[in-house]
């Protein structure tokens, strides 16, 4: 009976221990970190919403935050607003771009067995040689055994970014007035780029050129940051949801 009663306690434990769930291994759970941060930004020199969207854990605290060439920031919060703002801009840019998204310096705190902060250094790569370096953070979490992002954070160094935007080269448009703050105005730039009518707040642009509906061909960048608008005749009052984005003229034919 002993011996019988024996077997059973061992046979037993022999199942638990063929049962318990090994601890994860750090190094493998690294990869899949980094794995997941990397196709989220192969996804989006693709275009490819689909791939983009299998990297999110897609939560009501899900965020995007950035800086601005302006000083400001911006952050979209939650799941059903960053699906909404980033599908506009994969609609309306669907052609593969041409970056080159390098990684590097991943420092990656563990929070739990399902949860990690992510920090490291990205090098953006263009044609023509361009490149920039950014700072970047991550919040990751594991659903059914995979990585996904959470918080996106992305800061830029605007005072070294002359040589990051679109380049432009014989650009068609007409210097356009926008009456701006009170007693003040600005001067844009409207043309038509990626297929579509904008206005652009540019950057060098000389003040002989600086009247209403004068013609100019120009060389220079197209930038991402942002220009707040400002309602006609009001002191200091933002349009709502009004910005234009900047351009560097550099040559004027």
């Amino acid at each position: 009976m002993k011996n019988t009663l024996l077997t059973l306690v061992l046979f037993v434990l022999a199942l638990a221990c063929q049962n318990t769930v090994p601890a994860p291994d750090p190094k493998q759970e690294e990869k899949g970190i980094i794995a997941c941060i990397e196709a989220e930004s192969k996804a989006w020199v693709n275009r490819d919403s689909v791939a983009w969207l299998a990297c999110y854990a897609q939560l009501p605290n899900s965020t995007q935050v950035w800086n601005n060439r302006n000083g400001t920031w911006d952050a979209i919060r939650g799941w059903d607003n960053i699906f909404t703002e980033n599908m506009k801009s994969y609609r309306s840019d669907r052609n593969k771009r041409t970056d080159i998204l390098e990684g590097t310096n991943y420092q990656i705190q563990m929070c739990g067995p399902d949860w990690a902060w992510v920090t490291f250094d990205q090098t953006i790569r263009r044609d023509r040689g361009r490149e920039f370096a950014n700072f970047e953070y991550r919040v990751m979490t594991k659903i059914k055994g995979e990585w996904k992002l959470v918080g996106n954070a992305s800061l830029w160094n605007y005072s070294k970014t002359a040589n990051i935007g679109d380049l432009l080269s014989g650009q068609q448009g007409k210097v356009v007035r926008h009456e701006s703050s009170l007693g003040s105005s600005e001067w844009l730039i409207e043309t038509v780029l990626f297929g579509k009518t904008m206005a652009l707040y540019p950057i060098g642009l000389p003040d002989a050129l600086k009247k209403e509906g004068q013609p100019i061909t120009f060389d220079g960048e197209f930038l991402y940051g942002k220009h707040q608008l400002y309602k006609p005749g009001a002191e200091n009052k933002p349009v709502p949801d009004v910005a234009v984005n900047y351009v560097r003229v550099d040559a004027v034919r």
